[in-house]
């Protein structure tokens, strides 16, 4: 018979009946009799979770080494525990052991209970397979196990372009769940922001994202984390020693640099302070609206979807009434702006289009319009990039008493 050898974290995990149950129908799927006296269990720092096993076995001509995660051990009502908290250490483990995707398959146990979480789970297994050489011939499901991949079929791994790939599935999942849009990171300019959500539930998802970004990004990430009632700074250093182990190309944002910004004696210095201001204030749009995605025509491209702001970056620098801590908060403050797609963004800094405070709604400027010749024409054009489920209405959780105070400046602006 092959020498097969099992390797864990805890040999204590010999002693649960489900563990038993997990080798059991390992073997029977592989048409094997389990013989515990013919298995060898080896300990090993290797393994980052209890939730994974490793089966080596070696034979005449060849040897295989096939992965095993198990949500068995878990409480089946705490799924955030298998799927997020558990599957981050799941795959470090695989990156620590080295092994031969080619000759290794990935067997999953006792999943289908976990049906609400499938979206975030397909997600976290597409980047897993991408990054390690699997095929969907290689995954294996035991037990009760009847989950399955969504979407990802024709998939092409070839072709994927690594981090951007990453980001726009990331933006899909969030629109398909408001559940799933903790954590947020943005390409801007070739530098990769990463913003951190790191209350009890969405940790181990946070971590396993870095992960997977720390390898299909080798440049600098810039990290940081939305700080909110349930982050406190012990998360804070506990997640920064997590990731310090999973790369040290590592950039730590905790303050913002003081830079002026009426001043651009050192534009270098400048230049990457606005780009981290824009950074933040994407990031706090994000938090208040969501995903990229058109406030007024529902257009949610991401790369023609840009951060809108209500009062402008030049008006907000030459404001001589403000001073300049009042004039960092504006620039990214989350009431001053909006997701708008390219085109409503111009109409809207120009004033074409502005927000009525009184009616709570964007409305079309006749004053802006009457100043053209063909009046018609212009309108007919303007409305022409409006669907018939253009939204005008601003719902009173959008329509804070700051943002009013910027649309009334907007409208002073471009009305009068």
């Amino acid at each position: 018979m092959n020498k097969i050898t099992i390797f864990l974290k805890d040999k204590k995990l010999l002693e649960k009946n489900s563990f038993q149950e997990v080798l059991k129908s390992y073997f029977e799927r592989r048409g094997v009799i389990y013989e515990d006296k013919n298995i060898n269990y080896q300990k090993t720092n290797e393994i980052k979770t209890e939730y994974c096993l490793i089966v080596r076995e070696e034979g005449d001509k060849n040897t295989t080494e096939d992965v095993i995660f198990t949500s068995s051990n878990t409480n089946k009502e705490g799924r955030n525990t298998a799927i997020g908290q558990a599957f981050s250490p799941f795959l470090n483990t695989l990156d620590s052991f080295k092994f031969v995707s080619s000759r290794c398959k990935l067997y999953f146990y006792d999943f289908n209970t976990f049906s609400a979480d499938v979206v975030k789970f397909d997600f976290s297994c597409i980047e897993f397979l991408f990054l390690n050489g699997f095929s969907f011939k290689n995954i294996c499901f035991l037990g009760n196990s009847s989950w399955k991949l969504k979407g990802y079929k024709n998939v092409d791994y070839n072709s994927i372009n690594g981090i951007n790939f990453f980001i726009e599935e990331k933006d899909k999942l969030s629109k398909r769940n408001k559940a799933n849009q903790g954590t947020y990171f943005e390409l801007i300019d070739s530098d990769l922001f990463f913003t951190a959500n790191l209350s009890s539930a969405n940790f181990g998802s946070t971590i396993l994202y870095f992960f997977v970004i720390s390898k299909l990004y080798t440049n600098m990430v810039k990290v940081d984390y939305f700080f909110n009632k349930h982050t406190t700074l012990k998360h804070w250093e506990k997640f920064k020693d997590i990731i310090r182990k999973i790369s040290n190309n590592i950039d730590f944002v905790e303050e913002l640099q003081d830079v002026e910004l009426i001043r651009e004696e050192n534009f270098e210095k400048l230049n990457e302070e606005l780009k981290r201001r824009t950074y933040i204030y994407h990031r706090n749009l994000y938090d208040k609206f969501g995903p990229k995605k058109c406030f007024l025509c529902s257009w949610d491209v991401p790369d023609l979807i840009v951060g809108s702001h209500i009062k402008r970056f030049a008006d907000i620098k030459n404001d001589s009434y403000l001073s300049d801590e009042q004039k960092r908060e504006e620039v990214v403050d989350r009431d001053n702006g909006f997701w708008l797609c390219v085109l409503h963004d111009k109409l809207f800094e120009n004033g074409f289009i502005y927000v009525d405070v009184n009616k709570d709604r964007f409305e079309l400027s006749e004053k802006k319009i009457a100043e053209f010749s063909n009046v018609v024409l212009l309108e007919e054009k303007i409305y022409s990039t409006m669907s018939s489920s253009w939204n005008k209405e601003i719902s009173k959780q959008y329509m804070t008493d700051k943002t009013r105070e910027y649309c009334t400046a907007h409208f002073k602006r471009t009305q009068i």
